[in-house]
C-alpha cells in the first residue's frame, strides 16, 4: 500500500495474488484484485469461495468510480508530459516511465529532508537495525519518500499541531506500531514515553509535487521550534 504511490511495482508475472487501494495511486476509493487463476481455485477449495464475481462484488458496480480510476491513469499521463523539460528525451509516457519520473524527483527530496534532520542530535529517524544506509543511486531508489522520527525533547503531538499551523501536513502517533515493536526496532527510550498513543512518533509523507523548496522551509521551521536545537 505505501509503495504505490512511489515506487513501479505492477510485475505481476510472479504473483499469485495483489490487491491495491486506488486511492493510493490518486485515484478513487475502490479495491482492486489481480489474483492468477490457480491461485484463485486454490482459495476457493480452502474457503468455500464461488466465482470471483459472485464472491466479492455485491450490487451494482459502483461505475463512477471504475471511471476515478481512468481518470487517476490520465493524471498520471498528464502530469507526466507537463514535467518533460526542453532537452530531456523523449520518453513513451507509459506507466512504467511516471513512475521512473516520480523517482527522480522524490530522491532528492528525501535525501534533503533526512540530512536535514540528522543535523540534529536530538532526532531520531525511524528504520530497520536491518535496513542498509543509503550509499548509492540503487539504495536510496528503494526507499520510500516517507521520514517517521522523533524528537528527544519535544513531543512530536506538538511538532504536529505546530506544523499544521504553519501550513506543514504532518501526523503523529504510533501509525499502528505497539511500544514493544518501536521499542525492538531502537527508536524509543525505555522511559519517557509513558502514553505510547500520545503522539510518540512524527511521520513527514513526500510526493512527486513537492519541491525542494518546501523542505528547506520545513527544515527552517523545524529549527525555529524552542528546543529544537
Amino acid at each position: 500500500v505505501a509503495t504505490m504511490p512511489h515506487i513501479y511495482c505492477c510485475d505481476l508475472n510472479h504473483v499469485d495474488v495483489y490487491v491495491i487501494s486506488c486511492h493510493k495511486v490518486f485515484g478513487p476509493h475502490l479495491g482492486a484484485l489481480f489474483c492468477r487463476k490457480g491461485s484463485w481455485d486454490a482459495a476457493s477449495s480452502l474457503c468455500a469461495l464461488r466465482s470471483p464475481i459472485s464472491s466479492l462484488e455485491v450490487g451494482t458496480i459502483n461505475y463512477e468510480a471504475c471511471q476515478g480510476v481512468v481518470g487517476s491513469v490520465e493524471y498520471l499521463r498528464d502530469w507526466y508530459q507537463s514535467c518533460k523539460a526542453p532537452g530531456i528525451q523523449e520518453r513513451t509516457g507509459t506507466i512504467r516511465d511516471c513512475y521512473r519520473l516520480v523517482r527522480e524527483i522524490e530522491i532528492p527530496l528525501s535525501q534533503q529532508l533526512i540530512a536535514g534532520l540528522e543535523r540534529c542530535p536530538l532526532v531520531h529517524i525511524l528504520k530497520s537495525p536491518r535496513e542498509l544506509p543509503c550509499n548509492n543511486a540503487t539504495d536510496w531508489n528503494h526507499r520510500l519518500p516517507v521520514v517517521t522520527m522523533y524528537h528527544e525533547r519535544v513531543p512530536s503531538s506538538q511538532i504536529e499541531k505546530l506544523c499544521i499551523r504553519a501550513g506543514f501536513l504532518c501526523r503523529s502517533g504510533t501509525f499502528l506500531s505497539t511500544n514493544r515493536f518501536l521499542q525492538s526496532y531502537g527508536t524509543l527510550p525505555h522511559q519517557g514515553f509513558e502514553d505510547v498513543g500520545n503522539g510518540t512518533m512524527i511521520r513527514f509523507s513526500l510526493t512527486h509535487y513537492n519541491t525542494l523548496e518546501d523542505i528547506r522551509s520545513l527544515l527552517d521551521f523545524l529549527l525555529s521550534i524552542p528546543g529544537w536545537i
